[in-house]
């Protein structure tokens, strides 16, 4: 039975991509223009192509099967090879939405298709065993999953297969019921390295385990002994470090995949990683922020207290909302959110929020939207975020459940976090050229942690992100954009203004948005010393990157400086320089700088210039005045 082999993209004549960013409508299934959702690719695919589902939570639209069945997975009879991320992709199907008899996740009637890698979150929602069952006349392969009952129905194994030699093949799975399971109403499949907590029925079980099911059974660094040492070994990694039963068994399994891709960078000759030191709770000395609820519950950080919001029902969407007021500035690295069981113990949870930011608790502004899993674990987002702000929430992106009788929920919370990162540091792990060792010993799994800060504090300008491939794992698709280094402009030469009587006014224009920063230091002594006015006096600033960001002038401050603080600065000076520090947090950031504007007014006597010696004129069009100068000196025009 057993067919375990890693998916290589050239093995297949197309692959369809699906994303959470992509969309059904104008996209073709390319990767660079994805679907949204994989009953879109796998109506479009052609019999031996591939699907490829790539990280995301997705709400499955439902296949119409036959008169009776509604499907979440179904390949049409095409062979059909259809992967995902491992615990990343994540695929939430609501049997209650289906508007047929049956509501079952799989109908895979090719004996070649496979469906592979990928965590699915099942909630039965018809009344019969059969209605509610994982296989539905299914004779294809099923391979290092994890299928979950998230609802309060039974659901039950297989339907429709009774054939003694077909049937499901299923390899390294693990199937959650939660206590929520009924007998097969017909069929059975095959099973091979499975782990599950209930008794399955019929079929053919081999190296199979069924137990309670913990935390630990799909984390690779954790695994219990007992998966670890039961199960087929000839399809154990060849490294022997995989499980042999469930989600991490095997060369297919989770932590294998995705781990063996590896990162490093290449700074001028070093070679190094980042190392994240840790991530602080700040959500702890500050003021919980609501508009209705006990606040103080979500962040006591005990189980058995929670919040619950003042609106239920449809009045939830865009209006609840929990948060913190930080006390002070903060930028934001990581949130946690634990969500507790509804009223009447039927529902966890809504699915979607926005995290929110503010400086004055009245104004927001929207971050990322983070998509919730229906389970009452802890819900952990790492944020590549470069917006510091004492305020800080979660509003919820959507309706909690309509219960039956009229009633509706509301919105609990038993747990939230706000983390900010605390120090990363890079470490030097060799030099050039980078080794397989390397990356095996030092590799990092992701970039996730990785700050556009942190890419700054690389020293050389020959950067380079290295990363490592078996080669045969061309899955993910990497898009890195460049953030320049901070930069620090200096001049080479003075401005001479001897002949100025009075600096007016000096004005910088600049082309400047999002986190961009531009700011300016003078000197009237050739740059020996440098200054900048911070709207009280003038202060003396080093000529590093760093101190001219932190205490060099904007450009209003610039344009702010009065004729009497210049000539306070200048004294006797007959020269004036610039110097220009400019930063960029985010590849949308913009930072120019145009133009240096002076008014100032001359001194000394004026003589007439001679016509046609000293200066010629002409008028090229009525409304231009084109003035040659033949001799050196300052002019001015009157006309």
């Amino acid at each position: 039975m057993t067919k375990l082999a890693l998916p290589n993209i050239k093995d297949f004549s197309k692959v369809w991509y699906v994303s959470p960013y992509g969309n059904d409508v104008t996209g073709n299934g390319s990767k660079d223009n994805p679907y949204a959702s994989h009953r879109k690719a796998m109506q479009e695919a052609a019999s031996g192509d591939g699907v490829f589902i790539q990280s995301g939570t997705y709400q499955s639209l439902h296949f119409d099967l036959d008169n009776y069945g509604t499907i979440c997975f179904y390949d049409i009879s095409k062979k059909l090879t259809v992967w995902g991320e491992n615990e990343k992709t994540i695929i939430n199907f609501y049997g209650s939405e289906g508007v047929k008899r049956d509501a079952c996740i799989f109908a895979i009637y090719n004996s070649e298709s496979t469906i592979s890698n990928m965590k699915i979150n099942y909630y039965p929602g018809k009344s019969t065993n059969y209605s509610n069952s994982i296989f539905r006349l299914c004779n294809g392969y099923f391979q290092n999953l994890f299928i979950e009952n998230l609802s309060t129905q039974n659901w039950s194994t297989c339907y429709y297969n009774n054939q003694t030699t077909k049937g499901p093949k299923v390899t390294n799975c693990i199937i959650k019921s939660n206590g929520r399971y009924t007998s097969n109403y017909s069929g059975h499949g095959q099973w091979d390295n499975c782990l599950f907590d209930y008794p399955h029925g019929g079929g053919t079980a081999t190296n199979h385990l069924q137990r309670s099911i913990m935390l630990n059974d799909s984390v690779l660094e954790y695994l219990p002994i007992d998966l670890v040492d039961k199960g087929n070994v000839t399809i154990i990694d060849p490294n022997k470090s995989r499980s042999n039963i469930g989600v991490c068994g095997g060369p297919y399994g989770w932590g294998f995949i995705l781990n063996k891709n590896k990162y490093l960078f290449r700074d001028g000759k070093k070679i190094k990683k980042y190392i994240v030191d840790y991530y602080e709770n700040v959500s702890i000395n500050g003021k919980p922020l609501t508009n209705g609820g006990i606040s103080i519950n979500a962040f006591d950080d005990k189980a058995s207290t929670y919040w619950k919001s003042q609106e239920h029902g449809e009045a939830v969407l865009g209006k609840s909302y929990i948060g913190y007021d930080l006390g002070s500035i903060m930028n934001i690295s990581k949130v946690s959110i634990t969500q507790t069981i509804m009223d009447y113990d039927k529902y966890i949870g809504i699915s979607s929020i926005i995290l929110q930011c503010s400086d004055d608790g009245v104004n927001w502004v929207s971050i990322k939207t983070l998509s919730l899993q229906n389970t009452t674990s802890a819900q952990e987002f790492i944020l590549m975020n470069n917006n510091p702000s004492r305020f800080w929430r979660l509003l919820a992106n959507a309706n909690p459940k309509e219960l039956f009788g009229g009633n509706y929920y509301y919105w609990n919370v038993s747990d939230i976090k706000f983390f900010v990162l605390i120090k990363g540091v890079w470490s030097v792990v060799g030099y050039i050229p980078a080794t397989k060792e390397m990356f095996d010993v030092h590799g990092m799994d992701d970039l996730t942690s990785i700050t556009n800060k942190s890419i700054q504090q690389l020293a050389s300008n020959m950067l380079e992100l290295l990363n490592w491939t078996d080669g045969e794992n061309l899955l993910k698709k990497l898009i890195v954009d460049a953030i320049p280094h901070n930069q620090l402009v200096l001049p080479t030469k003075d401005i001479n203004i001897r002949s100025i009587e009075n600096i007016d006014s000096i004005i910088l224009k600049t082309a400047v948005s999002g986190n961009a920063l531009v700011k300016v230091i003078v000197s009237f002594d050739k740059g020996i010393t440098w200054q900048a006015h911070n709207n009280v006096e003038w202060i003396k600033v080093n000529e590093t990157t760093w101190d001219v960001l932190s205490s060099g002038m904007d450009p209003i401050q610039l344009e702010a400086v009065t004729y009497k603080q210049w000539a306070e600065l200048r004294g006797n000076s007959n020269t004036i320089r610039f110097a220009y520090a400019l930063s960029k947090e985010d590849t949308t950031d913009v930072g120019e700088i145009d133009s240096l504007i002076t008014q100032m007014d001359m001194k000394g006597t004026w003589k007439k210039a001679v016509h046609d010696k000293d200066y010629s004129y002409e008028y090229p069009n009525n409304d231009e005045l084109l003035v040659t100068i033949y001799a050196n000196g300052d002019y001015k025009i009157n006309y």
